[in-house]
């Protein structure tokens, strides 16, 4: 498995929360899928139900497209990887904090895992 770590205070690690704000209606600190229309919404109650949620989600994007993982702490450096690489790795990426973004901006495309027992996964809108 190849990933590239993303220092959580570095430009690259600002430019992908910047994308999401640009790119999806903000409420709090999460994204308000009720304002994003044509959104994937998955009930999950346990990080295995919340893998296989985000996998099926995630098959829509082309290929083997590269990913950046990010969470909810910032203080947390993003991870870079291919899909592939994610999806061999998932239930470890949710569980390693609350709340987890998935974000292809290639294809312009990002998944929000909720510590809610919500993942939503959408095209942006901008």
């Amino acid at each position: 498995m190849h990933y590239r770590l993303i220092p959580a205070d570095s430009a690259e690690a600002r430019e992908v929360v910047s994308w999401i704000e640009t790119h999806f209606p903000i409420q709090g600190e999460r994204i308000d899928w009720s304002k994003v229309p044509s959104h994937e919404r998955v009930e999950w109650s346990e990080i295995a139900d919340l893998a296989e949620s985000s996998a099926r989600l995630a098959s829509g994007l082309r290929g083997d497209t590269e990913v950046v993982v990010t969470w909810s702490d910032g203080s947390c450096p993003s991870l870079a990887m291919q899909k592939s690489d994610l999806l061999t790795i998932s239930a470890e990426v949710f569980g390693a904090d609350f709340d987890t973004w998935i974000v292809c901006i290639a294809e312009n495309w990002c998944l929000e895992a909720h510590h809610d027992g919500i993942v939503c996964a959408a095209n942006g809108m901008s």
